[in-house]
């Protein structure tokens, strides 16, 4: 492959092309107001993984591969898989990340399931039909090797129920659902929002701007982070949850 065909194959690894508009008026870039959160939210696993000695990771409702994508960044000796139910979503991740591991398909129908030491569920439980939530959880703990971890994010009931989810959690509720299966190890409230948060909102991106100077989106950033995305108070919008698995023979044993 020649050198200028290898630098147009690295840039196809973002969608740069759908970032200027013109259809509603010009636009250079769009803007995505979830996207500190977003951030944020991979760096946060990125550190609890760091905690974690594992070989083996499968990122359950991966969607387009952007979280698989920079785990695989991160640590690039460990055999890391994505699936998702939507063929789009597993077409864009493919597509962006050849090197990766993906699938198309609904983990409760799947036959042949391959064992994992570690299963991360982001931001996906508020997406299943409560009538299925709990054979989804028993199916997810069949990824997991004996003694492996699951790792989950999902939006708390703090949070007003979006259009696109089925239901918010509680605490008491998260435990309840993995108990059969898994064994909560750390729970934390995520993202606890007020008037700074607001503020930063207005600064980084407004009708007249969006902020570009990378010092001040580095500190506002770094802040957001420490002081209102991670904070131990019950007021967060999002629930973090680390639990190992319950050994067969544990339950067994328990009986």
């Amino acid at each position: 492959m020649r050198k200028q065909q290898k630098i147009q194959e690295e840039q196809y690894k973002f969608c740069y092309h759908y970032l200027p508009s013109f259809k509603k008026g010009f636009r250079l870039a769009p803007v995505w107001d979830y996207g500190l959160q977003y951030v944020a939210t991979i760096k946060f696993i990125i550190e609890e993984l760091e905690k974690i000695k594992f070989d083996s990771l499968i990122d359950i409702g991966c969607g387009d591969g952007r979280i698989t994508r920079e785990i695989h960044g991160h640590f690039p000796n460990v055999k890391i898989a994505g699936i998702d139910i939507s063929k789009i979503a597993i077409d864009i991740a493919q597509a962006l990340n050849p090197e990766l591991i993906f699938e198309e398909n609904n983990i409760i129908n799947k036959k042949k399931i391959e064992k994992f030491d570690i299963a991360i569920l982001i931001e996906v439980i508020e997406h299943i039909n409560p009538s299925r939530l709990e054979l989804f959880i028993e199916k997810t703990s069949e990824f997991v090797s004996d003694s492996g971890f699951l790792l989950l994010t999902t939006p708390s009931k703090n949070m007003k129920v979006s259009a696109k989810h089925f239901q918010h959690f509680s605490l008491k509720q998260l435990f309840r659902l993995l108990s059969p299966y898994f064994k909560v190890s750390k729970s934390i409230y995520l993202h606890n929002p007020n008037n700074i948060f607001d503020l930063m909102k207005k600064i980084l991106s407004n009708k007249f701007f969006i902020l570009n100077y990378q010092p001040l989106l580095n500190y506002i950033f770094n802040y957001y982070y420490r002081n209102i995305f991670i904070n131990k108070k019950y007021r967060g919008n999002g629930i973090y949850i680390l639990a190992k698995k319950i050994k067969k023979n544990s339950e067994a044993e328990s009986i």
